[in-house]
Parts: structure tokens; sequence; C-alpha cells
């Protein structure tokens, strides 16, 4: 796994953060850890900042972190934390 975005959102103030599986192989899990002092919600997006509204049971926000699991092979997912 490897952080291949951080940058200002595009649309607003967020923060934008893509995360990307670099290998060919699925990944059983990975977690994020976020200062929650700076940032008050995580939103999953799109690869066009545009807000992803379907539950995706493999990406939960608990506390101050992004916990992932089956991550398939070569994913790209981005998150804006505002």
């Amino acid at each position: 796994m490897a952080i291949s975005a951080l940058k200002k959102s595009e649309n607003d103030s967020s923060l934008l953060v893509r995360i990307y599986n670099t290998t060919n192989q699925p990944i059983d899990a990975a977690k994020v850890e976020i200062n929650q002092e700076f940032f008050k919600s995580i939103k999953l997006v799109d690869l066009n900042e545009v807000p992803i509204t379907d539950v995706d049971e493999r990406i939960l926000f608990i506390d101050n972190e992004i916990q992932l699991k089956d991550i398939r092979a070569n994913e790209i997912l981005s998150f804006k934390l505002a």
C-alpha cells in the first residue's frame, strides 16, 4: 500500500488522500491513522472527488483510523478529510 496522492481537493478546502495497492495481489487488511484534531469527517470519494454513497463493507471509519480489508490488486481508494 502506498499513499499516491495527498492534496487539497479541487472542489473545496478538504484534504484528498489516495491510497493505492501497488501489488498485483489482494491485501487482507490495512489501516491509516488520522489525527482527529485536524479532521472531523472522512468520506469515501471516486477519482473525480464525488462522494460514494454506496456502503462498502470493506471500509470502516473508526475513531482516528480508516480500516481497510480485502483490498483488490492495484485498487485505488480516495478519501476526503474535512
